[in-house]
């Protein structure tokens, strides 16, 4: 059980002697404008390397007297190197006073990743703006959805209608063919 705990810890410090910190590692260069794709491209290049633990803090700092500190140091420091040069050098500039990995994955994200009010806004925007232009529409589409609504309405109406005292009038409506609409105001 301690060997294998071992190997694990080892593989998570070990680095491949053709890793180098100018690598880039994922083929998706960070412009400020494509974090969720840029994203998923280190994500899986880390995945591959097991470095991903490194950023989304799974793997924590040992304590300075630790055996494998200079190796986290050292795996860190790759790390942040290997996301920096996935990064456009504008915006590179303004993260490099962040060395853990953690630490500069988070600032990026929250710097340049939208949650989903400001998505849905923007979605919701330009779903507003969209306008079907000069082609008309030469279905009864319209009509059809109309009297779907109406026969809808109809059926609420008639489900708030007592049973003990109106039950044969509900019956007799629901039955009709086609169903009168809310405006007729009797029923044949």
């Amino acid at each position: 059980m301690a060997t294998e705990l071992a190997k694990s810890v080892a593989s998570i410090y070990q680095l491949a002697t053709n890793e180098n910190p100018g690598a880039v590692i994922a083929q998706v260069q960070f412009n400020g404008e494509n974090f969720d794709e840029w994203a998923q491209a280190l994500r899986s290049a880390l995945l591959v390397k097991k470095k991903f633990g490194f950023v989304e803090g799974s793997v924590t700092k040992p304590k300075t007297d630790a055996p494998e500190y200079e190796d986290w140091v050292s795996v860190t420091s790759m790390v942040s190197l290997w996301i920096l040069n996935t990064v456009e050098p504008k915006i590179r500039r303004t993260l490099m006073n962040k060395e853990d990995p953690h630490e500069l994955w988070k600032e990026i994200k929250d710097r340049f990743s939208e949650g989903n009010g400001p998505r849905f806004q923007e979605i919701k925007a330009e779903l507003a703006a969209c306008r079907q232009g000069k082609i008309g529409c030469k279905c009864d589409l319209n009509v059809q959805l109309e009297k779907k609504r109406e026969e809808d309405r109809i059926h609420q109406f008639l489900l708030g209608l007592d049973n003990d005292v109106f039950g044969s009038v509900r019956a007799s409506i629901i039955s009709t063919e086609p169903m009168p609409n809310m405006n007729q105001g009797e029923v044949h």
